[in-house]
């Protein structure tokens, strides 16, 4: 086949997604993930394995030398990824062979609820946004590789009454305001802040802290255009906030009880 490069991957490069040509129909690039040491990062997974399939999290970063190796989660840099039916974490820990006794696992993923498994075979699709806890060292881009994804959208699931993680899974930032980011609007709860509405916590890893959105209810009738929209709750009385996701980066959707049932949170290209 002939070399291709398409006008998506043209606007991918603008927005800082590097290609490469390939001998293939498919669109391959890379990301570059800025990372903070020894802080919480939230990242999401952009790419999938040529043909795909999801990416093996040993195949997730394209170099982990200036990770932090160690014997579990609590000395080694570690990957958590949630979920929202349990209120819980999968962990996985970059492994330091000091022992000797396994080198072929030194550098490598383990699952910490079986390391003695040895390198884990978990993979992560396109859209998994996860937790990256740097245990330490200097702020690094680490580089994620592979297929873009041709789907027209993503769909992440909302279980009602849990904190769900999202993520933007393109290489533009996302606006939540914007025609791009479609929620259940007989689903998500409406409220007048954090408290009583749906809401989204985008993670800040420099400060180690979130920027707020909620979900508006107009109860007052003084701003019915303002209605259904995203507010930051640092400033509601801005109105409908023009922020929202960075690209490849991951989020936390707290759903309310109030919401009657799961439902469906959808994010289409931006192009």
């Amino acid at each position: 086949m002939k070399k291709l490069i398409t006008a998506a991957m043209a606007l991918a490069l603008a927005t800082g997604l590097a290609s490469a040509q390939v001998e293939s129909a498919n669109i391959v690039g890379y990301q570059g993930h800025a990372t903070v040491g020894g802080k919480f990062n939230m990242p999401a997974v952009q790419f999938q394995v040529p043909g795909g399939a999801s990416i093996a999290i040993n195949d997730l970063f394209a170099d982990t030398t200036m990770l932090t190796q160690g014997g579990g989660v609590v000395d080694a840099d570690n990957i958590r990824v949630w979920n929202p039916v349990t209120s819980g974490y999968a962990y996985y820990f970059l492994y330091n062979d000091e022992s000797g006794y396994n080198p072929e696992w030194d550098g490598k993923w383990l699952d910490s609820s079986n390391p003695m498994a040895g390198p884990t075979t978990a993979t992560l699709a396109p859209g998994t946004p996860f937790w990256l806890l740097r245990q330490g060292g200097a702020d690094t881009n680490l580089t994620t590789a592979g297929e873009v994804p041709s789907a027209a959208e993503f769909p992440f699931n909302i279980t009602k009454g849990k904190f769900n993680m999202i993520a933007n899974p393109y290489p533009t930032d996302l606006a939540l305001n914007g025609t791009n980011f479609v929620i259940d609007a007989a689903q998500a709860v409406q409220g007048g802040g954090v408290v009583d509405a749906d809401n989204i916590r985008v993670w800040n890893p420099v400060t180690s802290g979130y920027a707020y959105y909620f979900l508006y209810n107009d109860e007052s009738g003084y701003n019915p255009e303002w209605d259904g929209k995203w507010l930051d709750s640092s400033n509601p009385m801005a109105g409908p906030t023009a922020s929202g996701m960075p690209a490849g980066a991951g989020a936390w959707y707290l759903s309310q009880p109030a919401t009657a049932t799961d439902w469906t949170l959808t994010i289409k290209k931006p192009y």
